[in-house]
């Protein structure tokens, strides 16, 4: 009476939970079924097929009896047939509709993990500091650019026409230079400028042979 106004001092129990089932084993065992159903289906096929052969060798022996017996028995394993075939019809279901489950339980998986990890990554970035980083990225650009134009202006050599012009400069006093030293080499010799000198050898030989002539003109007048 006092359990039932107050209750029980020691509580209602708590349901258990239903143990965790392991999908891995439930398709262990699923297909290790299919196995000995298929094993068993030919088995029996054989059976009807050597029980057929017996009616017929028994009806040939004029054993009605024996052949209608063994026509019985042929039937039986027919409907046990079929009922193998309806089991290995609903094993194959489970089977499949468990590697569907496991499928979409990996696939929900790795939805949900995708999910999270684009929650944390979108929490570490802001928009404010992507217009920040921005910003730096302009402005070492432009820095860079500045730079760069500062050494090719550095490296670019004077107005073209400014050295074309000198060189031109350049080109006609050599030209004036070549000319002078040709008109210097190709001077005539000015015959009126006075008496020839001749060499002092042709001299000297000419004084010898004068005196060798007065000498031997003074012997023959002795």
């Amino acid at each position: 009476m006092f359990k039932k106004l107050f209750g029980s001092s020691g509580g209602d129990k708590k349901k258990e939970a239903p143990p965790q089932v392991d999908p891995t084993q439930t398709m262990d065992r699923l297909s290790e079924q299919i196995e000995n159903v298929q094993k068993r289906s030919k088995k029996i096929e054989m059976d009807m097929k050597r029980l057929l052969q017996e009616a017929l060798e028994k009806k040939k022996a004029k054993d009605t009896r024996g052949a209608v017996f063994a026509l019985k028995r042929k039937k039986m394993l027919e409907k046990e047939v079929a009922k193998l075939d309806g089991q290995m019809v609903l094993l194959e279901q489970q089977r499949l509709m468990i590697e569907t489950s496991i499928q979409d339980a990996q696939v929900f998986q790795s939805l949900s993990a995708g999910s999270k990890t684009v929650d944390q990554l979108n929490k570490q970035l802001n928009i404010d500091d992507l217009e920040e980083v921005k910003e730096r990225i302009e402005e070492q650009k432009a820095d860079m650019d500045e730079k760069t134009d500062f050494f090719v202006r550095a490296g670019q050599m004077e107005d073209e026409d400014d050295l074309l012009d000198e060189l031109n400069e350049l080109e006609a006093e050599l030209a004036e230079d070549e000319l002078a030293q040709l008109e210097i080499g190709s001077d005539p010799l000015d015959m009126g400028a006075g008496p020839v000198k001749q060499p002092a050898a042709r001299v000297q030989n000419k004084v010898q042979n004068e005196d060798d002539e007065l000498r031997a003109l003074e012997a023959m007048m002795s």
